[in-house]
């Protein structure tokens, strides 16, 4: 589907501009020196990404094994007719008609060949409570999200398994550790001890983040023992609010000096608001769309109404802007 590629492209490559995650490793920048040798190591890097896990992701669907029946799929049970003699007490009530009888029983029937994906054995399949594949129209449903590790502990050497399971891991532990700081921060030291309570000793603040931090992480290992769809589903949509609601505020900031406080925070409003009821209304097919409407709508909403708002002091704006040429902003 067109709409759901370019939207999915959307959500990956627009979308990276407004992670908060993404943003806080602004933050470490001294000087124009690093920021060259960051593009190149940061191209590199792409590079490897895109060779080595999104072009493998999608090459493993040409190694999917073909449709099969097979004995290790459960059976399924069907309703036949079978003809079979009948007392002539038990006969119903004919009017006067010879008519035949049958008695209506249960068989066991497997399906049939090119009816079902795979077994188990070849593909790993969602599993119920009773430890059976769940079924969907006849057939079992397949848990991608395990398929590209099984397929790889198939196919490489341990070792090489090995490798890739600690280049997960740092990855998974980097990105976790900058969504922790960057949400416990915000509400601890910009919502509690910025806003609720201005004069909270630094002591308190600390304490509030530090619990925060262990919330978000038991939080996210929660989500993790049991996710609520696959992988991806989870990130377009993680990514698609997030960025919906910071991408356009941080660019027109950065860029803009007309950008006014309302009009970011219609953009936030609107770009989360979009997200959650295309999502809703959209359904799981709808997600990359969804995300993809919840960042591009936000840069129509902030200067839109930014203009018709009132701008900032000048005063203010020439310290934000201190050292940027006018004409660029």
């Amino acid at each position: 589907m067109p709409s759901f590629a370019k939207a999915t492209v959307v959500v990956t490559s627009l979308g990276a501009w407004g992670l908060p995650q993404m943003v806080q490793k602004f933050y470490s920048i001294r000087s124009g020196d690093q920021v060259k040798r960051a593009m190149v190591v940061a191209s590199l890097f792409a590079l490897v990404v895109t060779l080595g896990g999104y072009y493998t992701g999608a090459l493993t669907h040409l190694n999917i094994p073909p449709y099969s029946a097979s004995q290790d799929v459960p059976k399924v049970h069907t309703v036949v007719t079978i003809p079979e003699p009948i007392k002539e007490a038990q006969r119903p009530p004919s009017q006067g008609i010879n008519l035949p009888v049958f008695r209506i029983t249960a068989a066991t029937q497997a399906p049939s060949a090119g009816f079902v994906y795979t077994d188990k054995g070849q593909l790993p399949l969602k599993m119920g409570p009773d430890s059976m594949p769940i079924m969907d129209n006849g057939k079992p449903i397949v848990d991608w999200d395990r398929w590209i590790p099984k397929y790889l502990m198939e196919k490489l050497p341990p070792w090489v398994m090995i490798v890739i399971a600690l280049l997960v891991f740092a990855a998974s532990m980097s990105t976790l550790s900058s969504l922790v700081l960057v949400s416990s921060s915000a509400i601890a030291m910009d919502l509690y001890g910025g806003i609720l309570r201005p004069k909270a000793e630094k002591g308190s603040v600390l304490i509030l983040m530090r619990v925060l931090c262990a919330l978000f992480v038991a939080l996210s290992l929660m989500i993790a023992l049991k996710p609520p769809s696959y992988i991806i589903t989870l990130m377009v949509i993680s990514w698609g609010v997030l960025a919906g609601s910071f991408a356009a505020p941080y660019f027109y900031g950065l860029y803009w000096r007309r950008a006014t406080t309302i009009g970011a925070w219609a953009g936030m409003v609107v770009g989360v608001g979009a997200g959650v009821y295309l999502y809703k209304k959209l359904g799981v097919p709808g997600v990359p769309v969804a995300g993809a409407v919840s960042i591009l709508l936000p840069f129509l909403v902030v200067p839109l109404v930014s203009l018709v708002t009132k701008p900032l002091d000048m005063k203010f704006l020439d310290g934000v802007f201190k050292g940027t040429p006018k004409k660029e902003t």
